[in-house]
């Protein structure tokens, strides 16, 4: 009896690995791939949850921010006091600032479109079909994305930089920290920086089993309470 397997299988690879992960505390060159509203399932809490997923790609790898798209009431509307006599940004004040940093820089003209009629949705999800249609227009764009990192159970993993806060003159949320741009013009803030310099003299971490999946992007730049119950949740998935 032949044998039905095919030798040949390693003819169309490079023998390396194709989805190879961006480092946490880069600035990278990439290409903008792709933004989709899309669903994650908890089997745990058995509950879907709305995300836009957005992701580049360069030679030194790629990643994916799974955003978490929030509701329109309750706490993901609050803001809460900070230490410096303001208020820390909602969940919903992040949101709409990641769509109009994503939007802004890399489509300009349609994220101009976008602010005439974003008062018109109903919904985070309505905001965020928006947001990919207006990215999705510049699918592979060359720019530049700074990232971060997030600590999940010893382990760094790549995350997007805090970039909101709230306007003390005007109470707006803002952007404050640029994490992609079209331009090499991109750089760490002193804290980031200092985080960045912790990081690469490190002492070297056990990799997690090769077998499970390192947690996704998320919405990094939440307070820290939000935070440890996101990470919590992305466990749980």
């Amino acid at each position: 009896m032949a044998n039905g397997f095919n030798f040949n299988a390693m003819v169309n690879t490079d023998g390396v690995a194709v989805d190879k992960r961006l480092r946490a505390y880069t600035i990278n060159k990439v290409k903008f791939v792709e933004a989709k509203v899309d669903v994650l399932h908890s089997e745990k809490q058995q509950t879907d949850y709305d995300v836009l997923k957005v992701r580049w790609e360069g030679e030194q790898g790629f990643y994916e921010e799974n955003y978490f798209l929030p509701s329109t009431e309750g706490k993901d509307i609050e803001r809460t006091p900070n230490n410096w006599g303001g208020e820390n940004p909602s969940n919903a004040d992040r949101a709409m600032m990641f769509f109009a940093h994503c939007c802004g820089v890399l489509n300009p003209d349609g994220y101009e479109k976008m602010k005439k009629v974003v008062g018109g949705c109903k919904s985070f999800k309505d905001v965020a079909t928006l947001a990919a249609k207006v990215l999705n227009a510049k699918k592979g764009c060359e720019c530049y994305l700074k990232l971060c990192g997030r600590d999940n159970n010893g382990i760094i993993y790549a995350s997007l930089p805090f970039f909101t806060n709230i306007n003390r003159t005007t109470g707006e949320a803002q952007i404050n920290n640029n994490f992609l741009s079209l331009k090499d013009d991109l750089a760490f803030t002193p804290a980031e920086d200092k985080k960045r310099v912790e990081f690469e003299n490190r002492k070297p971490t056990p990799a997690p089993d090769n077998t499970e999946e390192a947690p996704a992007g998320d919405n990094s730049d939440i307070d820290n309470a939000t935070q440890d119950d996101l990470s919590n949740m992305l466990n749980d998935l």
